[in-house]
């Protein structure tokens, strides 16, 4: 699990925060639409807010990659988490 949340993390980074956290409730109506059709597979406890793709992973990634790139000075605020 800490093997997955530390590579939901790196997602998170990689993609961007906001962009992660959209990937989130992308998934999250995936899983709805699972859920609606009857498929007995719990989309939204294992995959959307799982420890890959949960917000307080995948976001918390991509936060700390636009804080990280404000120290080195490679953005020009730490806000800016629509930088990806």
């Amino acid at each position: 699990m800490v093997l997955l949340a530390f590579c939901g993390g790196v997602f998170g980074a990689i993609l961007g925060a906001m962009e992660a956290f959209i990937f989130t409730g992308i998934t999250g109506l995936i899983g709805i639409t699972f859920v609606c059709a009857g498929i007995p597979f719990d989309w939204l406890g294992v995959i959307s807010f799982g420890p890959f793709f949960a917000p307080n992973i995948a976001f918390a990634g991509g936060v700390a990659a636009a804080a990280y790139a404000k120290k080195i000075k490679a953005l020009d605020s730490g806000k800016n988490i629509l930088y990806t």
